[in-house]
């Protein structure tokens, strides 16, 4: 991971495996996580009545968060590498407003403690094993990962970008998630004006429909003509 090299992902400067926990050395992202971006900008991305030139302003703005989400996942996926871990929490943004993939988190923890999950707080307050509401059925059932569920994941992190960060799967508890996608819950297509049903449905998120995500792929969605048109 130290040879990563991307302008969408975050780099790594080094480790210090001195101590008990391995310390990662990373650039400071000002802006903080995607995830506190996107609560925090709220009013000026998220509409339910609002003008044509508002409205185009933020579907702009959001897909080319989209789009950069998913360039960093194409080279992640080039040099084989499966994140396991995507969502707006796990994304940074730099002081020119890059987009920047991270789990360096999880990353750390692997290493210690040897765990497939992070510990999250759900919803209430009590814990769950995150990241269970970004994780396709067979990571869930099997602790499979591959390009196809990062792809899943990539899904489930749009409708947080357009909802401006909202819990994917309000209402379902998280360990009784697996059942209702098997019988085929998907995410609703969110309430933002923003939201372009024919880009995000059709185009960008396969999650939001009951079909084989698995033809699909990272390279597939960033360079889609329709992601393309907000580069």
């Amino acid at each position: 991971m130290l040879s990563f090299e991307h302008s969408n992902v975050m780099s790594l400067i080094g480790v210090c495996i001195e101590g008990e926990m391995p310390l990662l050395i990373m650039p400071f992202m000002p802006n903080g996580s995607l995830l506190e971006f996107l609560r925090h900008h709220q009013q000026e991305l998220f509409f339910n009545s609002a003008t044509e030139p508002q409205v185009s302003s933020a579907r702009s703005k959001l897909l080319n968060v989209c789009r950069q989400v998913a360039t960093g996942m194409e080279y992640l996926a080039a040099h084989k590498f499966v994140h396991r871990n995507l969502a707006a929490r796990n994304c940074m943004i730099d002081s020119y407003g890059l987009v920047k993939v991270t789990d360096y988190f999880r990353l750390t923890e692997d290493i210690v403690y040897g765990s497939s999950y992070n510990k999250e707080k759900g919803e209430g307050g009590s814990e769950e094993k995150a990241p269970i509401r970004w994780m396709a059925p067979e990571s869930i059932e099997n602790d499979i990962y591959t390009e196809s569920t990062d792809v899943w994941s990539f899904g489930v992190t749009v409708w947080e970008i357009f909802t401006c960060g909202r819990i994917p799967y309000t209402g379902i508890p998280a360990m009784g998630l697996l059942k209702e996608l098997q019988r085929g819950q998907r995410l609703e297509r969110p309430d933002n004006e923003a939201c372009s049903v024919e880009i995000i449905a059709n185009s960008v998120s396969p999650t939001l429909q009951i079909r084989d995500y698995d033809v699909v792929s990272v390279a597939g969605i960033s360079r889609s003509p329709k992601v393309q048109e907000f580069s």
